[in-house]
């Protein structure tokens, strides 16, 4: 409906520049969402190898805008696996592999790494492992060793600062008011396990650490102790959080 459009864009992209990328890749975000099969064909080569170009740059672009880069990419793998057409997978997303792995992955263990890019990287690797798993054979040696380092640090992140204390850390928000903390981290490990669970190709890689990993479940699923307290003081207020939690998740 808007000629050009998606070339003005990329044109945005191709500059490199912190303002025209962040504000191409919020309209890009939605475009995503809503474009057909056929246009996945056509646009999908065309718009990955920009957002790897930008989620790859963490010396040129700020945490946000790369967070937003994974996001629409998890969209558009996502989009590509439901096609069902091995051959737009095979041109859209095994030869950026080699590259976004890497990325992805040094990124996420990075001590700079914010609770929201953290978020939207683990989004990312949930998207690969849900439908391209056998892309990802080369690539589990580097992968796993790294999301299990996230679990574990994330869980201790989470008792010391929500279980073992009595105020939780506050809760950074991006530009369309999502909230992000140590929570929403550990929501996408949550899904990312599940997502191993749920392929043939990964699912024997967590029977050497399931003794660990329920350990490490079980720690997550510990009350917070600011939640506790208001709970202790206000029961019908945990009755209305859990109708909002379950709700939303």
């Amino acid at each position: 409906d808007w000629p050009g459009l998606f070339d003005s864009l990329i044109e945005l992209l191709s500059r490199r520049e912190g303002p025209s990328v962040h504000g191409a890749l919020r309209v890009l975000q939605e475009l995503v969402r809503e474009m057909s099969e056929q246009q996945a064909g056509q646009l999908a080569p065309v718009i990955m190898p920009h957002l790897l170009a930008v989620l790859a740059s963490p010396d040129q672009f700020p945490a946000g805008v790369r967070a937003r880069a994974a996001v629409t990419m998890a969209t558009l793998l996502a989009f590509i696996g439901q096609c069902g057409r091995p051959a737009l997978a095979a041109q859209c997303v095994q030869p950026f592999l080699e590259d976004l792995i890497p990325s992805a992955v040094g990124q996420l263990e990075s001590p700079a790494c914010g609770h929201r890019l953290r978020k939207e990287l683990l989004g990312l690797l949930t998207s690969l492992v849900t439908y391209f798993p056998g892309h990802l054979a080369p690539y589990k040696a580097h992968l796993l060793p790294a999301v299990w380092r996230t679990l574990v640090q994330s869980a201790q992140a989470y008792l010391r600062q929500a279980v073992d204390s009595d105020s939780l850390e506050d809760e950074a928000a991006d530009s369309e008011g999502g909230e992000f903390s140590i929570q929403t981290v550990c929501y996408g490990l949550f899904d990312f396990v599940e997502a191993m669970l749920a392929s043939s190709k990964f699912r024997a890689d967590l029977k050497t650490s399931l003794d660990d990993l329920l350990v490490y479940l079980v720690l997550l699923m510990q009350i917070r102790q600011c939640d506790t307290l208001d709970w202790q003081e206000n029961p019908d207020k945990f009755v209305a959080e859990e109708e909002i939690e379950s709700t939303a998740y």
